[in-house]
């Protein structure tokens, strides 16, 4: 917002000294223009600029434009703009810009010394350089733009806006089910949602679809292509407690009773004073996975107290040895999780949100207390989420002059429980970058969009 104020400070004498604009000075075709109009056959990573232009000026002394673009830096950012030599060719200027990448609008403009005599003609305002991040189309619009001459009054024109064609797709039409049905579905069913869409640029992209299903309650669904719903109504959140600890290091203390451990204030605890102390080997109960339990999430979580301080009981996968995170502790017993990489440990080891990695998974601790302080550690958890949904969102890589391609369905299995009235809305979303699970992804939403309503009884 700095950017921002000193734009204003610095044009404020002129653009916010027309009390009372004379309209009409100015002859009535004077246009400020994006130049080019068109911008396409570029992509992700080059980058361009457009003039912004103005024609049959009159006595021009301070002007100021925004321009409005793509947002949330999806498409393109800007990075750079650069005054023209319009206005220079009446005296020295003062030119200042600001920039919301978040909202995808830049505000620029130029005021002439009390010696400009202010100019006629036409020449370039200033040059806006965007960066391309990704595919996608958007427009370039010029709104809330100012012409003043020497004597702050306001110069009637007009604006043609710019627009930007790149990489694009777009969804075709509904196939199977999601081609509407009239009749409701019996519990239990199942449906196959699916579509066609169809590369409609200049460049290979990937793409995807999505169902978003509101019921009458207001309950939503979001499913992409590839995925299968099993439930709407997963099974609840769970704790899995220890059952296996082998002790690797006794100079420590064991308060209570075997297993010490499994159940957060039962009296039962381990407690240690130096760093390295508390050094064990610790495993957890099993879990049994039902046909449509699919595990979302998995957080482990340990009840800890530290005397004068805060430590780290580092989290390590044995028998290999791979860094986990920290678990931490304060002055007062609490439940934490890991603190470091991330809190939820399944997004460290997705192992455990399969059966066979759930339930092998062993770690051992190591507990940090540089200055000795007393560390306790009472019970430690794995919390389990479930979801009805299985498997991530499919994309297909499709080619230019590809013919309409059928994307994989989303499956849904119907209940009872999904008994009422659903509208589902069908978006194509695409990109052209790898779609590389490992990084933040984003993914442009397709002009066309269908609707359909369904039921079940």
């Amino acid at each position: 917002m700095r950017g921002k104020t000193i734009l204003w400070l610095t044009l404020i004498a002129l653009l916010m000294g027309v009390a009372v604009p004379n309209l009409g000075v100015a002859q009535p075709y004077t246009t400020i223009s994006v130049d080019p109009s068109l911008i396409t056959g570029l992509l992700p990573g080059d980058s361009f600029g457009v003039d912004i232009y103005i024609t049959d000026a009159v006595g021009v002394h301070a002007w100021e434009v925004k321009l409005a673009y793509a947002p949330y830096m999806d498409v393109m950012v800007v990075t750079d703009i650069i005054e023209g030599d319009f206005l220079m060719g009446g005296g020295m200027t003062t030119f200042a810009k600001y920039v919301d990448h978040f909202y995808g609008f830049a505000m620029f403009g130029a005021t002439g010394d009390m010696d400009h005599y202010g100019v006629w003609g036409e020449g370039i305002l200033a040059t806006v350089v965007f960066s391309i991040l990704e595919a996608g189309e958007c427009d370039l619009n010029l709104y809330d733009t100012i012409l003043l001459n020497r004597d702050k009054e306001e110069l009637s024109h007009s604006v043609v806006d710019g627009y930007y064609l790149g990489p694009t797709a777009d969804l075709r039409k509904l196939l199977g089910t999601a081609r509407g049905r009239k009749a409701p579905y019996t519990a239990p069913a199942s449906m196959d949602m699916k579509a066609q869409v169809e590369n409609t640029g200049y460049a290979d992209i990937y793409a995807r679809l999505k169902f978003s299903s509101v019921h009458e309650s207001g309950k939503t669904v979001t499913l992409y292509s590839g995925q299968h719903l099993w439930t709407t109504e997963p099974r609840a959140p769970e704790y899995y407690y220890v059952n296996e600890f082998t002790p690797v290091w006794t100079a420590w203390d064991m308060i209570g009773d075997e297993p010490w451990i499994d159940e957060a204030e039962d009296g039962s605890y381990i407690e240690g004073w130096n760093h390295g102390e508390i050094i064990g080997i610790f495993g957890f109960e099993d879990i049994t996975l039902n046909p449509g339990d699919i595990i979302s999430q998995v957080t482990l979580e340990g009840y800890t107290q530290v005397d004068g301080g805060h430590i780290d009981i580092d989290i390590y996968v044995y028998p290999t040895m791979a860094w986990i995170d920290s678990l931490w502790g304060g002055a007062d017993w609490a439940w934490h999780t890991t603190r470091w990489v991330d809190p939820v440990t399944s997004n460290i080891d997705p192992s455990l949100k399969t059966l066979a990695g759930f339930n092998d998974w062993t770690i051992l601790i190591y507990c940090y207390a540089a200055a000795g302080e007393s560390t306790k550690l009472d019970a430690l958890r794995l919390k389990v989420e479930f979801t009805g949904i299985e498997g991530d969102p499919t994309w297909e890589h499709i080619p230019v002059g590809a013919p309409p391609t059928d994307l994989p369905p989303a499956v849904w299995d119907i209940y009872d429980f999904d008994a009422g009235d659903w509208d589902t809305t069908v978006t194509c979303e695409y990109r052209y970058n790898y779609p590389d699970p490992r990084f933040l992804q984003v993914w442009q939403t397709a002009k066309t969009i269908e609707t359909y309503s369904w039921s079940v009884k």
